[in-house]
């Protein structure tokens, strides 16, 4: 699909674009609120500062995306492709990411407050000096991860590898404030630095 064609329909009250061809498109700076782009194919598009609010990507494929400094709350990301895309600086307060696929994805300084990333793939991802405060991450994979100054402070890691992490200091963890105290705070939790 043509951008032109997408704009023209969106400005018409069109939301639907699901499974879409956008791949490699320049989509950057766009305002698209409450799409859906569930199973398009979105590699290595530009939605650098777009603003993508409560969308619909679920299953779609983002792998080499741009979407560094995008406005992405409440962001439906549900079982994504977003292997090497980067995220530097995103806004996704309370996202959804359950599943997704962010190998090797650059999620430096990106907000993710309150996000669930259940079962999300973040291996050798770059999550440095990123807000995972309140965010859901139980059975994530973030073996190799790089958690330099990332805030994990009320953070749910049951069940998380946290395999070679890199500049992770236990300053950085805090558990979620109903937490039980008279247990293990990774329970199920594979750790080694």
């Amino acid at each position: 699909m043509k951008i032109n064609h997408l704009l023209r329909l969106y400005e018409q009250g069109e939301r639907d674009f699901s499974g879409v061809d956008l791949t490699g498109a320049d989509l950057s700076k766009i305002a698209l609120i409450a799409v859906n782009f569930s199973g398009a194919n979105l590699t290595g598009v530009n939605f650098s500062r777009a603003f993508l609010t409560k969308s619909n990507l679920e299953g779609a494929q983002l792998n080499r995306a741009n979407l560094s400094f995008a406005k992405l709350s409440e962001i439906n990301l549900n079982n994504a492709n977003l292997t090497k895309a980067n995220l530097t600086g995103a806004f996704m307060v309370k996202s959804q990411l359950i599943n997704a696929k962010l190998t090797t994805a650059n999620l430096a300084y990106a907000n993710l407050r309150s996000a669930c990333l259940k079962g999300a793939f973040l291996s050798s991802a770059n999550l440095e000096k990123v807000n995972l405060r309140e965010a859901n991450l139980t059975n994530a994979n973030l073996n190799w991860a790089n958690l330099n100054q990332a805030t994990l402070i009320g953070t749910e890691l049951t069940g998380s590898s946290l395999y070679g992490v890199r500049n992770l200091d236990s300053n950085q963890i805090q558990p979620p404030e109903d937490f039980a105290v008279n247990g293990d705070y990774f329970p199920n939790t594979l750790i080694s630095f």
